[in-house]
């Protein structure tokens, strides 16, 4: 999983994303969206699940 998209079609941005480790070009708005959402609902559930760890924590 790369950390950064990028939705833009200028060739310099792709090319150079060719050869990055953390840098995913998207050519369509609407994909790199998806892309994004679907990174947001994981780290949602993760922080809850980290939310829901600290609460049986404290109350252990």
């Amino acid at each position: 999983m790369r950390d950064l998209v990028r939705a833009y079609g200028d060739k310099d941005w792709a090319a150079f994303a060719e050869h990055s480790e953390v840098i995913d070009i998207v050519a369509a708005l609407p994909e790199a969206l998806t892309k994004l959402q679907e990174d947001a609902d994981k780290a949602a559930v993760i922080a809850q699940e980290l939310h829901d760890m600290r609460g049986s924590a404290v109350r252990d």
